[in-house]
C-alpha cells in the first residue's frame, strides 16, 4: 500500500515547495529592498526570541525586496501610511508620530525638567523686556495632536491622562505672573467656523495663524494691531499635497485641504499725503 496516495503527492509536493521558499530567497535574485539595519541575533538569543532574534530575522528573511515592496503597493492600494512616522486618524486627518508628539499630547510624557527650562528662559526673556521698557508675551502654537483631539485615533482618545506638559507650562506661567496665552481654547472656538489646521500636512493654516497673531497683541496691550479675519484673509481655496502625504507615501486624498490667500494691504498713509500701497 503506497505512503500516499496520487493524488496527495501533488499536495506534499507543494506544500514542501511553499515551505522552501524562504531558503531559495536568500539565493535567489530580489527586488531592491531596504539597507539591512540588523546584519546578525544578539548574543544568547534564545532567552528571549521574540525580542533579541526577531529584528535579525525581518532583516534576512527571503525574497525581501519583493515582499516589502508587495507590502507598499497594498498600503498604497488601501490607502494607509507607510512605514511609522504618520498616524492616520479619523475621516483620513493625518497626524505625525516623530517626537513623541502624540504621547506628549496625550499626557504620556510629561518632562518635567523640559517644562522648568522653558519657565525659566520665558522668566529671563520678561525681566530682559520690561527693563528695555517692553512688554513680553509667551504663547505655544499646540501641535495637531492637541488642536484636533477629536479626530485622533479612538484608542489614542482613550488614553489622554492629565496633565500634559502644556498645562503644566500654562499654570507655572500663571503662577510666576508671566504674560502666557493658552491658545487651546482660542483655537477651539475658531474651529467652529473651520478649520484652523491642515488636514494632510503638520502645520496650521492661515485662520489658525491669524488667531495666534491677534491674540497675541490682545496680550501684548495693543489691541488696535489686530486683524479682523474678513480684512486679513480671502475666500478659502483647494491646497493639494501636504508634508504628512508625502511622509506616509499617500496619494492626494478627498477632500482637500483649503488655505487662505492674504488680502492685499490697505494703504499706508505718508509724508505729504501720498500713500503707499
Amino acid at each position: 500500500m503506497p505512503l500516499l496516495m496520487g493524488f496527495r503527492r501533488w499536495w506534499a509536493i507543494l506544500f514542501v515547495a511553499i515551505l522552501a521558499l524562504p531558503t531559495i530567497g536568500l539565493v535567489a535574485p530580489d527586488l531592491p529592498a531596504p539597507m539591512r539595519t540588523v546584519l546578525a541575533p544578539e548574543q544568547h538569543w534564545w532567552h528571549d526570541a521574540s525580542r533579541r532574534l526577531d529584528p535579525y530575522i525581518n532583516n534576512v528573511f527571503g525574497f525581501r525586496g519583493a515582499v516589502l515592496a508587495a507590502h507598499r503597493s497594498y498600503l498604497r492600494f488601501i490607502d494607509e501610511p507607510q512605514g511609522e512616522r504618520v498616524l492616520q486618524g479619523e475621516n483620513g486627518t493625518l497626524f505625525i508620530r516623530d517626537n513623541d508628539a502624540l504621547e506628549q499630547s496625550l499626557g504620556q510624557l510629561v518632562r518635567p525638567n523640559a517644562v522648568a527650562g522653558f519657565v525659566d528662559l520665558a522668566r529671563e526673556l520678561d525681566a530682559d523686556m520690561k527693563a528695555r521698557g517692553g512688554r513680553f508675551v509667551a504663547l505655544i502654537p499646540p501641535n495637531s495632536h492637541t488642536a484636533n483631539f477629536d479626530e485622533l485615533p479612538a484608542y489614542a482618545r482613550g488614553q489622554k491622562k492629565a496633565p500634559t506638559e502644556y498645562d503644566l507650562v500654562a499654570a507655572r506661567m500663571k503662577a510666576d505672573g508671566i504674560p502666557f496665552v493658552d491658545l487651546r481654547p482660542l483655537i477651539a472656538q475658531a474651529k467652529k467656523d473651520g478649520r484652523t489646521y491642515f488636514r494632510y500636512d503638520t502645520h496650521w493654516n492661515e485662520r489658525g495663524a491669524l488667531v495666534a497673531f491677534n491674540a497675541a497683541m490682545d496680550a501684548a496691550g495693543r489691541p488696535d494691531l489686530a486683524i479682523p479675519p474678513q480684512e486679513a484673509l480671502g475666500p478659502a481655496q483647494v491646497k493639494l499635497g501636504g508634508d504628512l502625504l508625502r511622509l506616509g507615501g499617500l496619494d492626494q486624498r478627498e477632500p482637500p485641504d483649503t488655505r487662505y490667500r492674504r488680502r492685499r494691504e490697505p494703504a499706508l498713509p505718508l509724508a505729504g499725503g501720498h500713500h503707499r500701497a
